[in-house]
């Protein structure tokens, strides 16, 4: 499964970098994240995430990972936007990496979830997503409780970037790239294991409004 998210963060120590919310973005942005799974349910899932870092610092990553550790980070170059031939030229990455680093999911087949953004349902991504057999889960809009990214990963890694300060863009993107290699083993199985029980909710409440 591919899991598609937007979480925005303020450098430079602003005591606002903690009190963005992830439901708050802009759901057609075409800056959103990848994460992949299993075909098999529940089994060790790749997920990743895209993020816009905004006030002086801005760039957007794809990072795919499953419950073994990460498997891509994308940046994108300093300056650009996704659009399909973005996407599209990230995803074949993705699945390169993913022969290189973890065959048995290709044996397996992945299943990719990703919303509505434009990228995600031009001409040009279909047929990319055809040729390579990877089945489409759709994602119901504005249900980041059902994203692993959003309700696992984001959160943690805002509350590390929180009140740090970075120079340029390397040193944001290095820092990204070291929280990522010191997380605990146990961190993506929880994660993904911990959308059975939410499935399991939302279809028992026929996908209505949760109270926390």
């Amino acid at each position: 499964m591919i899991n598609l998210a937007i979480a925005k963060f303020l450098p430079h120590g602003s005591p606002k970098c903690c009190q963005m919310s992830i439901s708050a973005r802009e759901s057609k942005s075409p800056k959103s994240c990848c994460t992949g799974v299993n075909k098999k349910l529940m089994k060790p899932l790749m997920w990743g995430l895209a993020e816009t870092i905004v006030s002086g610092i801005s760039f957007l990553n794809t990072s795919s990972l499953d419950s073994r550790g990460m498997i891509l980070l994308d940046i994108l170059p300093k300056g650009e936007s996704i659009n399909a031939d973005r996407y599209c030229e990230a995803l074949d990455r993705l699945r390169h990496a993913v022969r290189r680093k973890r065959p048995g999911l290709v044996r397996n087949g992945v299943v990719l979830q990703h919303n509505n953004a434009i990228p995600h349902t031009t001409k040009r991504t279909k047929e990319w997503l055809e040729r390579q057999r990877w089945d489409i889960i759709l994602h119901p809009a504005h249900s980041p409780d059902l994203a692993p990214s959003n309700f696992h990963l984001f959160g943690p890694l805002k509350r590390h970037l929180g009140g740090k300060k970075f120079e340029d863009e390397d040193e944001l993107i290095g820092e990204v790239r070291d929280w990522f290699s010191k997380l605990d083993a146990n961190f993506f199985p929880q994660g993904i294991y911990s959308l059975l029980p939410r499935w399991q909710k939302c279809i028992a409440l026929h996908g209505d409004y949760i109270e926390k």
